[in-house]
């Protein structure tokens, strides 16, 4: 089966209609609901969510008990976590991600694959 490596943002999307681009985030989470591809995640993902669901609460997106909510919905979806690289992993690779002028997003991506190798 397919993966695809998530962000936490596009997580909290799937429980807030508020956010932009929640419609196309839950479409992705329909693919994957429907076995289409699983989850890859990085080691920090539950503090991910907490702190996207927390800034939602905040905003007035969620009530106080809906934000409980989708974090234990967030929390209970199947998902695949990478651990975290070595400090001198993380190093080599955010000195490749300058030299390319990558973003942190693809730098995510660079570790999930150098770890599921």
């Amino acid at each position: 089966m397919p993966s695809l490596v998530v962000d936490a943002n596009v997580a909290v999307k799937w429980l807030n209609p508020h956010e932009v681009l929640a419609d196309k985030a839950s479409a992705l989470y329909a693919d994957y609901a429907q076995g289409q591809f699983s989850l890859i995640v990085p080691a920090f993902w539950d503090y991910e969510i907490v702190n996207g669901v927390n800034k939602a609460v905040a905003r007035g997106d969620l009530t106080e008990q809906g934000g409980h909510d989708a974090i234990a919905l967030l929390l209970a979806v199947r998902t695949h976590k990478v651990p975290l690289p070595s400090a001198q992993q993380s190093y080599e690779l955010a000195r490749r991600s300058m030299r390319w002028r990558l973003g942190p997003r693809v730098v995510r991506r660079m570790v999930a694959h150098v770890r599921l190798r």
